[in-house]
C-alpha cells in the first residue's frame, strides 16, 4: 500500500433521509434516530475506479453507531447502507423485551423498516 494515499475519509455528509423510531424496553423509553448521508466518491483510487461509501448515523438516547454502506457507485453504496441500517434496527428490536416503533407501530424486528402488517413482506 503507498503511505502517500490520504485516509479513506470517515466524517458524514449532508443528510438525506432520516427516520425518528422509539426503543421502548420495560418502562424505559428512548428516541433512535437513523440517518443516511450522501453517498461520496474514497479519495484513494481503487482498482478500476473508485469506490462509494454512504454514510450511516444510528443515535439512541446518547449513544451512536457510525457505519457505512460500501459500493461500486452511488447506488450501491446507499442500498448497502440500508441493508445495514435494517440488520443493527432488527438487533435493537430483537432485545428481549424491547419494542421498535415508529409512528406508534410497534416494528417486526424481521421488517424493521416497516410497520408490520399481515400478507406478503416488503421486498427491497
Amino acid at each position: 500500500m503507498d503511505e502517500d494515499l490520504p485516509p479513506i475519509p470517515d466524517h458524514d455528509t449532508p443528510t438525506i433521509a432520516e427516520r425518528e423510531l422509539v426503543l421502548r424496553e420495560g418502562e424505559r423509553e428512548q428516541a433512535v434516530r437513523v440517518a443516511f448521508g450522501t453517498p461520496r466518491r474514497d479519495v484513494p483510487v481503487a482498482d478500476g475506479g473508485h469506490d462509494w461509501r454512504c454514510p450511516l448515523r444510528i443515535v439512541i438516547g446518547g449513544d451512536e453507531i457510525r457505519r457505512q454502506g460500501l459500493g461500486i457507485d452511488s447506488w450501491q453504496a446507499l442500498q448497502v447502507a440500508f441493508a445495514i441500517a435494517r440488520e443493527e434496527l432488527a438487533t435493537l428490536a430483537a432485545r428481549p423485551g424491547a419494542e421498535l416503533r415508529v409512528l406508534g407501530v410497534v416494528l417486526d424486528p424481521a421488517h424493521p423498516e416497516l410497520p408490520h402488517r399481515p400478507g406478503p413482506p416488503w421486498i427491497p
